[in-house]
């Protein structure tokens, strides 16, 4: 990083950096790129610069700035750091744990790096090693509330998966199963479950290795012999509600809703104040439909901890399947409130704010969707159509072209442009986009028809039969190719 910079840069820098902090990362942008043209040797414009672009979405340019600031200065930890997040973001997780491992060699006492790998491992699953960086960031720096809030959080995940099991209880293995740090590979799992399965033949009745068994399958994804072990466990030992809760858990991914929630119940008997079961057998009951029982439920996990994050969000999806829609909205707040960065309470407020013809506050939430999850083709559908509607397709039109700039891989983006040229009755740029997504993937037939629909508005006939033909061989049932083939 540079020692001395210029009085008017470092005002500017931190002009930039107040810009960023405010939401406003377009105007960001504009200030570092002007002190890059007087300056372009300034690595802390790169490295800032590059995080804006990542706040966008645009990975490829904030990867690019970020690089550019370590060519500038190897040594710049918050540009490793920044650096390697942003290469996560991308799917390149090696590289960018390299990098942000880097940046702390360079900087231990970074507590930026290490929430960012709180938040890599927190959403890999492996919640001990999430708290491990979560807790550092917190030490380093006491008042950094995003690390506070995301340590409670990983935490209350990991309450459930945790058991009394120590070493001492296991005196002949060097026991390290834990459900949260899934660092094992299959080859580690089942290497456990031969040595539970050898301490089983001289003491066959240990419900606890029967139990340490079953999370050992579970684990390693053989649910068939997890809920053996489980059973047999529980054969032994009625009142094992860990036993319980994972198989309702198992159950529950195997769609067997009714063994799902008798087991959930059973754990809840044994251990009436484990907030997560409770709030689990409540999302059983509302997959199910059954929303007064789902709503007794996780309000019940509220009332053992009311600013149980995980609770809070589901009630507010029963809320809103109950169509109490103000009732919702307020819940998704509280939650966002706590934590702007859980990404199923902006999903939820989104849709609500979508069904509601609410658009505006809708393009708000899908923003906020695609900066923690760029790659949402769904939400990206969502923010287009919304924007069409608020009448605002040049900036859908922009931000398409953007997204397949900086990520030409995204090619199913060409249909969300085409939508866009065809509000703008654009129709020749729309057949060209619907021929890019085509391209990529030819046996879409929505793609297909929209594409014959704008060949037969511009009096391209022979072109509409052909893709029309093309839609019946995916979709022989399609009546409007049927129509228009038996007319031409």
């Amino acid at each position: 990083m540079n020692d001395v910079l210029d009085e008017n840069i470092v005002s500017r820098i931190l002009y930039g950096q107040k810009c960023g902090q405010d939401g406003d990362h377009a105007k960001a942008i504009d200030v570092f790129k002007e002190i890059l043209s007087s300056d372009p040797n300034c690595p802390e414009a790169y490295t800032y610069m590059g995080e804006s672009y990542r706040k966008l979405g645009k990975i490829n340019l904030s990867i690019r700035s970020h690089k550019k600031a370590i060519s500038l200065d190897p040594n710049y930890p918050e540009a490793n750091a920044n650096l390697g997040a942003s290469l996560i973001q991308n799917g390149q997780e090696e590289e960018g744990i390299k990098a942000i491992n880097r940046a702390l060699q360079l900087n231990p006492n970074l507590a930026p790096a290490h929430l960012n790998l709180g938040i890599h491992y927190h959403r890999k699953g492996h919640l001990v090693v999430a708290i491990s960086h979560y807790d550092k960031a917190n030490n380093i720096n006491p008042s950094y509330p995003k690390a506070q809030i995301l340590l409670l959080q990983a935490k209350e995940e990991l309450d459930y998966r945790n058991t009394t099991y120590s070493k001492e209880s296991l005196p002949n293995i060097e026991y390290s199963i834990d459900r949260g740090n899934d660092l094992l590979t299959k080859e580690d799992y089942d290497n456990y479950i031969e040595q539970f399965q050898e301490l089983l033949k001289s003491d066959p009745n240990n419900s606890e290795l029967l139990e340490l068994l079953g999370i050992a399958y579970s684990s390693s994804g053989n649910h068939k012999r997890a809920i053996d072990s489980f059973l047999n466990a529980l054969k032994k030992d009625p009142n094992r509600a860990a036993s319980h809760f994972e198989l309702g858990l198992i159950y529950y991914q195997k769609d067997e809703y009714k063994k799902s929630i008798e087991h959930y119940l059973n754990s809840i008997k044994i251990s009436p104040d484990d907030k997560i079961v409770h709030n689990n057998l409540g999302l059983v009951y509302f997959e199910i439909g059954e929303l007064d029982d789902a709503y007794t439920s996780v309000s019940s996990a509220l009332n053992i901890d009311p600013s149980f994050l995980l609770a809070l969000n589901s009630l507010g999806l029963i809320l809103k399947a109950k169509d109490d829609i103000k009732g919702a909205i307020k819940i998704f707040q509280k939650v966002i409130k706590k934590d702007p960065d859980l990404y199923q309470a902006h999903k939820n407020l989104a849709s609500i704010y979508f069904d509601k013809h609410d658009y505006n506050l809708a393009i708000k939430e899908c923003l906020e969707i695609i900066r923690l999850k760029p790659d949402n083709l769904k939400t990206f559908n969502m923010l287009v159509v919304s924007l069409l509607k608020e009448n605002q397709s040049p900036l859908a039109i922009e931000m398409c072209k953007n997204v397949l700039k900086d990520n030409p891989h995204q090619r199913e983006i060409n249909i969300f442009l085409a939508m866009a040229y065809e509000y703008e009755d654009r129709y020749l740029e729309a057949i060209d986009a619907y021929r890019e997504f085509i391209n990529f993937n030819s046996t879409d037939a929505n793609a297909w028809s929209s594409l014959a629909n704008l060949y037969e508005v511009t009096n391209q006939n022979e072109k509409a039969v052909s893709a029309y033909k093309e839609v019946l061989q995916l979709d022989p049932t399609h009546e409007q190719a049927h129509n228009y083939l038996m007319t031409h």
